[in-house]
């Protein structure tokens, strides 16, 4: 008798640290979000799992990569989904075409204030935190 009242006590135990364990697993923070558009034309309608992430960003250029920031976006450790919209001139190809990519955020440490989503040409993403503007992230953009 006495096992089971203690086995059932370390199961109420466990059962009330699981929601502890859950919330430092899955830690999560209000950043600014950048945008940087390696691509060789615009880009739009960038969103971070669903969050609206910015609206327009100009076409990549050595020391500009076009775009805005936007404050305030839930940011979380783990997989980051990003989808954007490729813009450009009336007759460009792909016009209007949505492209979604993923990438691993590991860790958001304490005195982070900016997320970075690199967004690359071969459909690929980097993102990072940081606190302050990180610098461009140069991979092949020539493609």
């Amino acid at each position: 008798m006495k096992k089971l009242i203690k086995n059932r006590a370390m199961a109420i135990l466990l059962l009330c640290f699981i929601p502890l364990m859950n919330a430092c697993a899955e830690k999560k923070m209000n950043l600014t979000v950048v945008v940087y558009n390696y691509w060789p034309r615009g880009i739009m309608d960038v969103s971070i799992n669903g969050q609206y992430a910015g609206g327009s960003f100009g076409a990549y250029g050595p020391g500009g990569t076009g775009g805005s920031m936007v404050a305030g976006v839930p940011i979380h450790v783990g997989e980051q989904k990003i989808e954007w919209a490729l813009s450009g001139g009336e007759h460009s190809p792909r016009l209007g075409e949505k492209i979604t990519a993923s990438a691993m955020l590991k860790d958001i440490p304490s005195d982070s204030k900016v997320l970075a989503i690199h967004i690359y040409p071969d459909e690929t993403i980097f993102v990072e935190t940081a606190r302050w503007l990180p610098g461009e992230r140069l991979k092949d953009v020539a493609k």
